[in-house]
Order: C-alpha cells, then sequence, then structure tokens
C-alpha cells in the first residue's frame, strides 16, 4: 500500500502574511511582530512561513528574495481569484475596499456604484459587504495603509473588472516585481 504524500495548501492567513512580508519593512519583521501587525496568533504566522516556504513564496532553500517576490505576484494575479473565491455580503458599515479604496476610487468608481467594503464595526464606508481573506483583515489594515492598499488591490483581481485588474496587476508589479510604485493614491491611504 503506498502511503499519501502529506498534501499542504495555502490557506487565506498565508497570503496576508505573505503580502505583510512583502511590503517595505516586512521581510526584517520578527514572528511576534508579524503577528501583532497582522492580528494573529504567533503559532499561526509560524505555520504560514512554514506553508509558504513549502510553496516557495519566502526566501530560502535556493529561492531568491527576487524570485520569491516574483512567485507571489503571479500566484495573486494568476491564482488568487480562482483559490479565494469572492463572497458578498448584504449592505453593511466597513473598509472600503477592491476600486473604492483610495487607491483605486478617483479612477474606476463612480458617483453611483455601490460601495464594497469589508464589513468592520468601526468602517466609515458603507456599502455591500465582501468578505476579507481572512477575519483579521479590516482590523490590520485599518492599523497599516500600505498593507490596506495591497489588500484592496487583490481585492480587484478577485472581483473587478478587467481594466481594473490591469491596474490593480500593474500596482503589484511596481510593488512586488521591480520595487517600484507608481501608481499613488489620491488620500492618504488610511483605512479608518
Amino acid at each position: 500500500m503506498i502511503s499519501p504524500m502529506p498534501h499542504h495548501t495555502l490557506k487565506p492567513q498565508d497570503v496576508l502574511v505573505a503580502c505583510r512580508r512583502a511590503l517595505p519593512g516586512g521581510a526584517e519583521m520578527t514572528q511576534k511582530q508579524l503577528a501583532g501587525a497582522l492580528c494573529l496568533s504567533p503559532s499561526t504566522v509560524f505555520a504560514a512561513l512554514q506553508n509558504l516556504r513549502l510553496a516557495k513564496l519566502l526566501p530560502g532553500q535556493g529561492v531568491t528574495e527576487s524570485a520569491a517576490r516574483a512567485r507571489l505576484y503571479d500566484f495573486l494575479v494568476h491564482g488568487i481569484s480562482v483559490v479565494y473565491l469572492p463572497v458578498k455580503t448584504s449592505v453593511t458599515r466597513g473598509i472600503a475596499t477592491g476600486i473604492f479604496s483610495p487607491l483605486f476610487r478617483g479612477r474606476f468608481a463612480g458617483a453611483e456604484d455601490v460601495v464594497l467594503v469589508w464589513p468592520y464595526s468601526r468602517g466609515r464606508e458603507t456599502g455591500e459587504g465582501l468578505v476579507p481573506l481572512y477575519p483579521s483583515l479590516p482590523l490590520a489594515c485599518s492599523r497599516d495603509p500600505e498593507l490596506y492598499q495591497l489588500m484592496a488591490a487583490i481585492d480587484v483581481l478577485r472581483v473587478g473588472r478587467v481594466r481594473e485588474k490591469d491596474a490593480a496587476a500593474t500596482y503589484l508589479e511596481e510593488l512586488l516585481v521591480r520595487d517600484e510604485v507608481v501608481l499613488k493614491s489620491d488620500e492618504s491611504g488610511e483605512a479608518a
């Protein structure tokens, strides 16, 4: 009898950890600092880092920093919308995401569009809810404007139209692959 190979899958919190590590200063953060910044337990961060190493989304074991970042970019642009399907909810209070975030709002969202928000009781917007990748995401993004922009861009990839997805992919390429962000927010980027 052949024993089954261990099966590892990326969990939503793994993506959150990978994204925070990809931001400036993230690679230097300790596990405890990542846990605090992302509102996750240290054991969850530890497990996420293990999964990310297995997926070659972190440098080490023959994977360079640039290769890991390029691989993360490819996963986000080509896989995130298939692996983590968007789930919408009824109208709720929350933090604007996708094309309604400060990063994209002036480019695509019209006045007649219904705002898309992550449900969050301290949020400043009211709109159609989009379940975030992980429950702690709105709180973490309310504390970290760079993470907020990155995760909102990921939501554009999950729910946006072609032109919107192209803009989000360009933003992610600049951030993750080229290390130079050219798309700037019109606002401060603060979530709440």
